[in-house]
């Protein structure tokens, strides 16, 4: 706690409320027009100090600076500790997940990455008639241009939006279970 004095607190203001510190036996160090309080004192202590003759205010001190550089130094501790721990795990522990690559045998299947698989249903799946290049142009192009249109859309008919939003997703669920049983 930090008492501070008032600029019109004379010697003898300052005396009386020293005396009465030494009453209540808490120890305070002289500090720049104010005393520090190393002892920890109750709330009605606090209000009967502020109501002392020549004391301004009577605050809490830089606890909260300190509060945060310890929980910023236990988190900073915490993290070098996980990252060290998982760097040990790492050099000691062998990283084979299955059996290793051979990059001379082709797989039978291959399969593109999991966010392209309805993209490539939509591919295989297409008629012969439409012309697949533009399919993964035309997909992209309502990535972008949905937003732009369902916010009125929405605003307008909720139920259409709802409706196309399932529609969409219904179509991407059936998309990739094709390209997986194909």
């Amino acid at each position: 706690m930090i008492m501070r004095f008032s600029s019109s607190a004379t010697l003898a203001d300052r005396a009386h409320v020293d005396a009465r510190l030494h009453d209540m036996d808490v120890r305070a160090v002289p500090a720049e027009g104010a005393l520090l309080l190393r002892d920890a004192i109750t709330a009605d202590e606090i209000h009967e100090l502020a109501c002392l003759p020549g004391v301004a205010a009577v605050t809490t001190g830089r606890r909260s600076y300190a509060t945060l550089r310890v929980a910023a130094m236990g988190w900073l501790s915490a993290a070098c500790a996980l990252l060290g721990g998982l760097t040990l795990v790492a050099a000691n522990l062998p990283a084979s997940l299955g059996t290793p690559a051979d990059a001379l045998r082709t797989p039978e299947t291959l399969r593109s990455s999991w966010p392209l698989l309805p993209v490539h249903g939509l591919v295989e799946s297409a008629p012969d008639w439409l012309p697949v290049s533009l399919m993964p142009a035309l997909v992209l192009t309502s990535i972008v241009v949905w937003p732009l249109l369902a916010r009125r859309l929405a605003a307008r008919r909720p139920l259409w939006h709802t409706a196309l939003g399932a529609v969409a997703i219904a179509a991407t669920l059936w998309l990739t279970y094709v390209e997986l049983t194909t």
